[in-house]
């Protein structure tokens, strides 16, 4: 794929990338695809593991398994246990997802879990997105970044995210949120969160910090969402700690109850077996963390 930015490709068996931890002498491996020169194939995970993965450029914009996905397509790709490292536009399966064809798919049934830190826009999977689409997919990675920090996504513009959550712990500066640290839309392209939720706690030191998202703009629709609460007392402040509460998928939240009552539990979503867990995606999403 790095030869060939063009490429479609299938995973056809699961990768121990540990070994990267040792290569360019510490830095892991060089994501796939930069600002200049972004990945425009396609990549089929086959619902296979990356297990392991290593980067460390803290120095370096566009980081993750790939840089910068122009125009290319994600599915069913899953790394589980990563360690990535980087400056601005950080994620675990990519730093950047970006389209001009508006809403065209580009990330779907894909999942991380592991570790993602950096400056600005960094995200459990992808650091930003713009103008495109992510559907059916999940981190629980834990995130640590300046600005624009989000357990999914970093920022999100002009961009639809459908059916995906986040369950890892946030913590940012500034913009952070346990799916998304920003929002932004446009009034000719909308951005969209639907059939989402977010149960990682979330902590930041500057405004612009919330369960769902750190911050939203104009032209911004939810539908059928879940947010999470302030869990440290300062209700009147946009600063503080918040955490989604389990009682809300346990029929103890009336309006929670309704928005889940528009979920398909059927063949989308799952419960599991444990009544603290948080529901997971049916497609092969990393199960969400339970609060016990």
């Amino acid at each position: 794929m790095k030869l060939n930015l063009k490429a479609h490709c299938r995973f056809v068996n699961d990768i121990d990338a540990h070994e990267t931890a040792n290569w360019k002498d510490g830095a892991g491996l060089e994501p796939i695809g930069s600002e200049a020169a972004g990945f425009s194939g396609s990549l089929d995970g086959g619902g296979h593991v990356i297990c392991g993965l290593r980067i460390r450029r803290p120095e370096q914009d566009f980081v993750g398994l790939f840089g910068h996905v122009h125009h290319g397509r994600l599915a069913r790709v899953r790394l589980l246990g990563a360690r990535v490292v980087g400056r601005d536009n950080v994620g675990i399966l990519a730093g950047r997802d970006s389209d001009q064809f508006r809403y065209q798919l580009i990330t779907k049934q894909c999942a991380t879990s592991g570790t993602v830190k950096g400056g600005r826009q960094v995200g459990g999977l992808v650091g930003q997105v713009y103008d495109a689409q992510i559907e059916d997919s999940s981190s629980t990675a834990q995130v640590t970044g300046d600005a624009q920090a989000g357990g999914l996504v970093g920022y999100v513009s002009f961009s639809q995210i459908r059916r995906c959550y986040a369950s890892g712990a946030v913590t940012g500066r500034e913009a952070a949120g346990g799916l998304t640290g920003g929002v932004d839309g446009h009034p000719t392209v909308w951005a969209r969160i639907e059939n989402s939720f977010a149960a990682g706690r979330v902590e930041a030191a500057e405004p612009d910090v919330g369960g769902l998202n750190g911050y939203v703009t104009r032209h911004v629709e939810f539908i059928h969402w879940i947010d999470s609460y302030c869990t440290d007392g300062r209700h009147d402040s946009p600063c503080g700690t918040y955490e989604l509460r389990v009682e809300v998928f346990q029929g103890k939240d009336e309006v929670a109850h309704l928005v889940f009552s528009k979920w398909d539990f059927s063949s989308v979503w799952r419960l599991g077996s444990n009544p603290s867990d948080f529901p997971f995606l049916a497609c092969g999403g990393v199960a969400s963390a339970s609060r016990g």
